[in-house]
This record gives structure tokens, sequence and C-alpha cells, in this order.
């Protein structure tokens, strides 16, 4: 799609990612009053914005990931094209749906399943399950032949938020690594949205 270009070279700080999307045992652990519309303990928390995502992975000493950690995470130093290489996507890799297939999925799975579609650096459901957060506004990428340290978008005035990696209710063709959902606004949660959290190397116990 044409918002996920143009291609640009990326420098990162070492960091460490959430293997699973955050479920909801996890996140009523700080918030037990919080309801999902698909609530059971190991399916990944959902029915949250962008805010209460922030918020919950400041809590535990991290934060939501950039775009480009986001990224770089699904597809690795090759460039996969999916997290588990450039295969297309089947149901032993992802959540997501098919058209006028008959066994669509109806809500995320645990955050524990599906190890066949892991990405190069061992994390699950990087593509489908649930779309997740990132850190950064949305914004066009910049033009730039210059090597772009740590970039993150962020404006005081962000009106709309990334998300990334599809759901179980996209088609293959959102499952891509490089696909940005471009406009959700911060305050919107829907039942297709979650998130997982990173940390810094120096604050991991």
């Amino acid at each position: 799609y044409d918002n996920e270009k143009p291609a640009h070279r990326v420098k990162l700080d070492e960091f460490w990612i959430g293997k699973y999307e955050v479920s909801n045992a996890e996140y009523r652990r700080l918030d037990a009053s919080h309801k999902s519309i698909h609530d059971r303990d190991d399916q990944p928390v959902n029915r949250v914005d962008w805010n209460q995502a922030n918020a919950f992975c400041e809590r535990q000493d991290g934060r939501l990931p950039t775009e480009a950690e986001w990224e770089y995470t699904a597809r690795g130093r090759d460039g996969r094209k999916y997290p588990w290489g450039d295969d297309p996507p089947n149901r032993t890799r992802a959540v997501f749906e098919i058209q006028d297939a008959k066994d669509n999925p109806q809500e995320p799975e645990a955050v524990t399943s599906h190890p066949d579609g892991k990405g190069p650096f061992g994390t699950l459901h990087q593509a489908g399950n649930v779309w997740e957060w990132v850190a950064d506004c949305f914004g066009p990428y910049p033009k730039s032949d210059s090597v772009l340290v740590n970039p993150r978008d962020e404006t005081a005035d962000c009106r709309e938020r990334v998300l990334r990696g599809g759901s179980f209710l996209s088609r293959p063709g959102k499952l891509r690594s490089a696909v940005r959902w471009n406009w959700a606004q911060p305050g919107l949660p829907l039942r297709v949205f979650g998130f997982r959290c990173v940390r810094s190397v120096s604050r991991q116990p």
C-alpha cells in the first residue's frame, strides 16, 4: 500500500519485546474491572484503546513498541513478508479470515497458540489474532537516504495512532508485516485491538 512507502533504513537500540500479546489475565492483574469482548483468560486483551495500552505498559516498567521496533521484530534481518517467512498464511500459522471459508474464526485464540507462525525472534501472533497498538502517530514515512536512528512519529496533537499485524477478521493480505492500520483514533477501543509491550535492555530484570 502507498502508506508503506518509501522503504528506508533504520537503526535501533537493543530492546526486549513481549513474546506474546498481553492476555486478559495479565491485563486484569492491574485492572480487574476490565471486560474484553473476547474474555477468556488466555485470549489477548481486547477492547482497549491506545491510552489504556500505553498506560499498562508504563505500569509494567515498559512502553509500547515503536513502528520500527514492531516491524523489525516481525520481519527480522532478512526482511520477511510474514513473521514465519514468505509462504502465504494458513490456519496453522495465524488466526485470520478467508473469503467464503466455512471455518473462519469468530474470535482471537490463546496468545500462546500457533507456534508455527512464530517470528524470527520467537514472537507469536504478529500476524492475525488482534491488531496491535504501537507508539507512533500515523504519518507518511520520511523520504531520506540517511539511516534513521530509533525513529518515532510523535506530536502533541496526534489524532491517529498506528496498529500493526492484522486480526482474526483480517483477510490474508492484511497479515503482511509491512501493513499499517492508519486511521485509528487513540481513544477508540475495538474488539480487534490489542497490544504487546517492550522494555529497553537496561530495564529488563
